[in-house]
């Protein structure tokens, strides 16, 4: 999710009410940039490489053909983006890449659950984060749903060492810190074992902020 970065600080419950924050759908997000005018989509395509070219940039395949050429590349390819940079010549004599954070992958697991009908519990109307976040009233064609977590391990380590039901206990303190009141109102829920989840690894920096800037 994304944040404007204007926020309340609650300085007992060390958590950070979004006021401005809102929720993304990534796939709903990706089918409105492809229906973009000017927008083209080139699947079954592994970039290898970039190099300077007859606009500015030339992205290259293992073999060195040319699948695109741009004056502006964004690299989006999370764990992918070091060897992209350790291919491109003149990048790496440029020195780009050289005191680059340090990176990793990281498996995580994010718990969720429905609103009720009449929902009574007291969710919050903004996002909020802290060590973890809370997402609620999110909508879905079955209705709307509330998140937290997220879980955070390294992908070394062996999945059958955090089943789910670790991953939910450790969002529900993460929750707890959070938002209490909530923690208190889903007690019922969260001893019953009936949290869903979504899982999967991500790409992240060492302090998890972004990195965003020219290479």
């Amino acid at each position: 999710w994304h944040h404007s970065g204007v926020h309340e600080f609650d300085q007992e419950r060390v958590s950070h009410w979004q006021a401005q924050a809102c929720w993304i759908k990534p796939a709903a997000l990706a089918r409105a940039w492809l229906a973009t005018p000017g927008v083209r989509f080139c699947g079954a395509a592994d970039v290898a490489a970039l190099r300077p070219g007859r606009i500015a940039w030339d992205v290259c395949d293992a073999a060195g053909a040319v699948l695109a050429s741009a004056d502006r590349v964004v690299l989006a390819n999370a764990a992918g983006v070091t060897a992209v940079l350790q291919n491109s010549s003149a990048l790496r004599e440029a020195g780009a890449g050289r005191g680059w954070p340090a990176t990793h992958a990281v498996r995580g697991l994010v718990s969720w659950g429905r609103h009720d009908r009449e929902e009574l519990r007291p969710f919050p109307a903004v996002p909020v984060h802290g060590h973890g976040s809370l997402i609620a009233h999110v909508p879905f064609d079955d209705g709307a749903r509330w998140f937290v977590g997220a879980s955070y391990q390294p992908v070394s380590a062996r999945e059958a060492e955090w089943p789910d039901d670790k991953n939910h206990g450790a969002n529900a303190l993460r929750l707890e810190k959070l938002a209490p009141d909530v923690f208190a109102a889903l007690a019922g829920e969260l001893e019953a074992g009936a949290l869903q989840a979504w899982k999967g690894p991500r790409f992240v920096t060492a302090d998890r902020l972004p990195l965003l800037g020219p290479v």
